[in-house]
């Protein structure tokens, strides 16, 4: 193997590498939005529900 061919081996690596960084960067992003998200409903469905007195809803119409 040539110096050339290990240059280019390490070259192809190096680029595989940022890759994959930038990959795991999008999906850190795309999971932080998506517990935003959760987050934010988790607070809408607590906030818009009475207190739990024990009392049944009466689901019959």
């Amino acid at each position: 193997m040539s110096y050339m061919d290990i240059a280019n081996v390490a070259t192809d690596m190096t680029q595989a590498q940022n890759v994959n960084k930038e990959q795991l960067w999008g999906l850190k992003s795309m999971l932080n939005n998506q517990s935003n998200m959760v987050q934010q409903l988790l607070g809408e469905v607590t906030n818009n529900n009475p207190p739990n007195t024990g009392d049944k809803i009466n689901t019959k119409a």
